[in-house]
């Protein structure tokens, strides 16, 4: 049985990552003075904050000696990485609508509202395309994971074994894999399908009557939230009953350590 040991608690990030919000935004800035594409430097920002999912990803791919663990895990850090992205990128539009607000009450002129929208399209195309995207890339790892007895661990604290090149990486002690498979779940029922048929009720237009296309349209999303959301939820809940996800760290990685003669350095420059 696994114990948890000092390695497994979540470890305080390091002292560097403290100004990445300043950092962040020197960094929006610049793109946005570069570009003079306020939507481009809002996608930016929201990108960097998936940044060290995005790379824990990556090491994970190249460091897992268990390379379908590894698929699946990389896979589920990239939907995590993404996540946040869209996350951010809601709090932006909040952000941008209030600021919209006040800039109205001053009336500073049409000039800053066109800025900020542009930002809000930016922060907006970001929300579509990281929840849409992280919802693809859970239902991979999900895939990967039931295709090869993988538990999945989610766990910011793992970056912490890639910053220190330490396998196996058993940091924190909480599975954070529920927040994008809720997310996935929820996406799939509320967006996605309905989204899908009503992108094949466009295609369709002609040769099918119209009443009837939209009888289909009605019928798939009400089916999708009343019907197929519970058959999901009971799915997830029979996934928890049987310990698909991790418990700990080693539910995944195992406690193994990689062989003497590997090197991280040596792997990265192949």
């Amino acid at each position: 049985m696994y114990e948890p040991s000092e390695d497994t608690v979540d470890a305080p990030p390091r002292k560097s990552s403290f100004p990445a919000l300043p950092v962040l935004l020197v960094v929006g800035w610049i793109i946005y003075e570069v570009t003079h594409q306020p939507a481009v430097a809002a996608m930016a920002m929201c990108m960097k904050f998936g940044w060290e999912d995005f790379r824990t990803a990556r090491w994970l791919l190249r460091t897992d000696p268990s390379r379908s663990r590894g698929r699946t895990c990389a896979w589920l850090y990239i939907a995590s990485g993404l996540w946040q992205a869209a996350v951010i990128g809601l709090a932006m539009v909040l952000l941008s609508v209030a600021l919209d607000q006040v800039i109205q009450a001053n009336r500073q002129g049409p000039g800053a509202a066109v800025e900020l929208d542009k930002l809000l399209s930016g922060a907006a195309f970001t929300i579509l395309f990281g929840f849409t995207f992280s919802t693809v890339a859970t239902y991979i790892a999900l895939l990967y994971a039931w295709r090869h007895d993988v538990r999945p661990w989610l766990n910011g604290a793992v970056h912490i074994a890639r910053r220190n090149n330490e396998w196996p990486p058993l940091y924190g002690h909480t599975n954070r894999v529920l927040v994008p498979v809720i997310s996935t779940v929820v996406m799939t029922c509320f967006i996605l399908l309905p989204a899908c048929l009503a992108i094949l009720g466009m295609i369709l237009h002609g040769a099918i009557p119209r009443h009837f296309l939209r009888g289909l349209v009605l019928l798939g999303s009400v089916f999708s939230v009343i019907i197929l959301l519970p058959i999901l939820v009971v799915i997830l809940q029979n996934l928890r009953r049987q310990r698909f996800f991790a418990e700990h760290p080693a539910d995944c990685w195992g406690e193994e350590p990689l062989p003497k003669p590997f090197s991280f350095e040596e792997d990265d420059l192949r």
